[in-house]
């Protein structure tokens, strides 16, 4: 079954439809790539996704089609391998804002319940979600929170916290994980630039201590430029670094994300 031209068209009809509708406005449209190789090895996922990004009051929505493949230089070989279909709805309100999300992917579908609030130089968010597998798996569900982050002009550090559990099974599949993060957004007149570093405190599978504190960390730069009062290109780069303890089996993580996009506002 052909995925992609599906998602594609799904875009364009909720342009159409956002366009035909007075209270329904377009508020942005864009596009971006992102390139995902975990390092040593000559594979390569290639992510193109379409968005955009709608309007009604004090709501806003955002819809993505993104569509993968795998891309192996060893083989010569590059194949379809994922796609996803994602709706986000969120409702603000004096100081906060409640949101809902729904992602659709070949083996998986998500169900998120999502919040987010800031008051002065405190801020903070929580996605939960509920996982129906559609492969032979037991569902789960999850959550990721940022209880409190603090503020001070262009720095922000805040705890993070992630959870996950399995459902259907009498063995212990829990999983938990602490991380500090940190964060740094610089203007250069028209360039904004940022930076988020993530230091882990510790991760447990299977109450098994997979990560001790700072064996896992990520660093995240990127930039965006306004090219025209309505389009602006945008891009990152990611690095991942992990090494498991003995006792999860002494695996190493290397793993980079490029990305690179543009959004255009109405």
């Amino acid at each position: 079954m052909k995925i992609n031209p599906l998602l594609l068209a799904a875009v364009g009809m909720v342009s159409a439809v956002a366009y035909a509708a007075p209270e329904l406005k377009v508020t942005s449209v864009g596009q971006y790539i992102e390139i995902d190789n975990e390092y040593g090895k000559d594979k390569y996922t290639v992510h193109f996704a379409n968005e955009v990004g709608l309007a009604y009051e004090d709501w806003t929505f955002g819809l993505l089609a993104r569509k993968a493949w795998d891309v192996n230089k060893d083989e010569d070989s590059v194949h379809s391998s994922n796609h996803r279909l994602q709706f986000d709805a969120w409702r603000a309100f004096d100081g906060y804002k409640l949101g809902m999300r729904w992602r659709a992917q070949k083996d998986f579908d998500r169900l998120y319940l999502r919040g987010a609030y800031s008051q002065g130089m405190f801020s903070g968010w929580a996605d939960v979600w509920y996982q129906f597998n559609n492969v032979n798996a037991d569902d789960n569900y999850e959550m990721e929170i940022m209880p409190i982050a603090v503020t001070y002009g262009p720095f922000k550090i805040g705890y993070f916290f992630n959870n996950k559990d399995f459902l259907g099974d009498s063995n212990n599949r829990e999983e938990t994980e602490h991380q500090i993060r940190a964060y740094v957004n610089y203007k250069f007149e028209n360039l904004a630039t940022y930076a988020e570093f993530r230091y882990s405190l510790g991760r447990e599978e299977k109450s098994v201590d997979v990560y001790d504190a700072g064996d896992y960390m990520k660093l995240e730069v990127g930039a965006s430029y306004p090219v025209t009062e309505n389009l602006t290109v945008k891009g990152y780069y990611a690095y991942e670094y992990g090494d498991k303890t003995k006792e999860a089996g002494e695996g190493k993580k290397r793993y980079g994300e490029t990305c690179l996009g543009w959004t255009y506002t109405f």
